[in-house]
């Protein structure tokens, strides 16, 4: 994996957007992982793997959708990661069409392990957040009371800016972790059969999920052993 500075900026700069889109500001749904996965593929050199991470993710967190301040995994920056590892990865591709694109088993296993360990991380800090969020809503209440413009603003970028930092701080150290698991993981079974066994690993852990009530990471645990399953067999 080699991404020029240039591009580790945009990637940065895309974690920071998704970050705030899913909780902060605006929420045009740029965090949701099709959208996210695709541009960040896209900066990266493949928006169609990147897509394909996308259409994968948005499956896996379907039910996740930013209302309010539920506890969701955090979306944005985890699809960023997932669709920049996918377009970086090595190693031969399976061309499913003009737009979808496939690295190899163990690459796409780790991209998606990638995605839910961030997006699981993310989780209870993101919560940490809300629940500090209280202090600033009485200080931005005070502000509005008094008439004093400059305290709200200050009480809006104290809102945000924690979130922000969160976001780009996941973003680098799930890009850091991905680009040191694909450059030791080898690049075999590259053709559709086994490409399909991480996917399907995403799809076992999520009706574990379904029925067990269990959290994200057994979907990135069953792509993670599938895929280094079958760069052994």
């Amino acid at each position: 994996m080699s991404l020029d500075p240039g591009t580790w900026g945009l990637l940065l700069a895309l974690g920071l957007w998704t970050a705030l889109d899913q909780s902060a500001c605006l929420q045009v749904l740029v965090s949701q992982p099709l959208v996210a996965s695709w541009l960040a593929g896209w900066i990266a050199g493949d928006a169609a793997s990147g897509l394909t991470i996308g259409v994968l993710l948005q499956g896996v967190w379907s039910r996740s959708l930013p209302l309010g301040a539920s506890p969701l995994p955090f979306l944005g920056p985890a699809a960023v990661v997932g669709g920049a590892l996918a377009a970086v990865a090595t190693g031969p591709r399976v061309h499913l069409g003009p737009a979808i694109t496939l690295p190899g088993a163990l690459p796409l296993a780790i991209a998606l392990w990638m995605s839910i360990a961030v997006g699981e991380s993310g989780r209870p800090l993101l919560q940490q957040i809300y629940r500090h969020r209280g202090t600033i809503v009485d200080m931005a209440l005070g502000a509005a009371r008094d008439g004093r413009a400059d305290r709200l603003r200050i009480a809006h970028l104290l809102g945000i800016v924690p979130t922000a930092f969160l976001g780009m701080g996941l973003v680098t150290a799930g890009l850091l972790v991905g680009s040191i698991l694909l450059r030791f993981g080898p690049n075999v079974h590259a053709d559709g059969r086994w490409v399909a066994l991480p996917v399907l690993g995403v799809g076992v852990g999520q009706a574990c999920s379904l029925s067990m009530k269990r959290r994200a990471w057994i979907w990135g645990a069953a792509a993670l052993v599938l895929g280094l399953a079958v760069a052994f067999i």
